[in-house]
């Protein structure tokens, strides 16, 4: 641990140490750290059970398991578990800083990803909103009028804003005489 302590001071990070799930708890309700390593046992648990936990809370936070040897049943536990990277004995400096340096950036991209599709989504609800403020638009106007040319005036100018068109037009067909003719237009010259 004091390896770990050193290497990340000397990568110029802030290291903050949590002896016991209570004060790991209390230091996470005060500030969300760039990236939480944890040893395998952090006073009587479990440490990937508590790292499990935390990811339920900050689902992006890299978190990286500090194990006291290699055990390949521990790395699969740790990679389902959802968490960034396992370090173990022996360790250099070299070694800490890249782990730590690969989990800040998968965490980076995880974060441009969910920002992304936040702005992708809100852009499709937006519209969506638009289209059912026009529906909305269009089912008043035709309750509220017994016209006619002016319900079909209003289903044409619906239906030009809807699908973002220049212009619109109504043709309807003469039964007599077999032609289609005009019979409501929006934008239309």
């Amino acid at each position: 641990l004091e390896l770990l302590d050193k290497a990340l001071r000397a990568g110029d990070y802030d290291v903050a140490i949590a002896k016991n799930p209570d004060t790991l708890d209390k230091a996470l309700q005060e500030t969300t750290p760039d990236l939480l390593l944890i040893t395998e046992k952090l006073g009587n648990k479990s440490g990937l059970e508590l790292a499990k936990e935390i990811l339920k809370r900050f689902p992006t936070l890299p978190v990286v398991l500090y194990a006291a040897s290699h055990e390949p049943m521990m790395a699969l536990d740790v990679f389902r578990a959802g968490l960034s990277d396992y370090i173990y004995p022996p360790l250099k400096i070299d070694d800490i800083i890249r782990a730590i340096q690969q989990s800040q950036k998968r965490a980076q991209n995880m974060g441009d990803w969910v920002r992304h599709e936040v702005r992708r989504t809100t852009a499709s609800l937006e519209q969506r909103v638009s289209e059912l403020d026009a529906m909305l638009k269009l089912s008043q106007s035709i309750t509220a009028s017994l016209d006619l040319d002016t319900v079909l005036t209003n289903v044409v100018s619906a239906a030009v804003e809807l699908t973002r068109a220049e212009e619109g037009q109504l043709l309807l067909l003469d039964e007599e005489t077999n032609e289609l003719y005009m019979r409501a237009v929006k934008n239309y010259e």
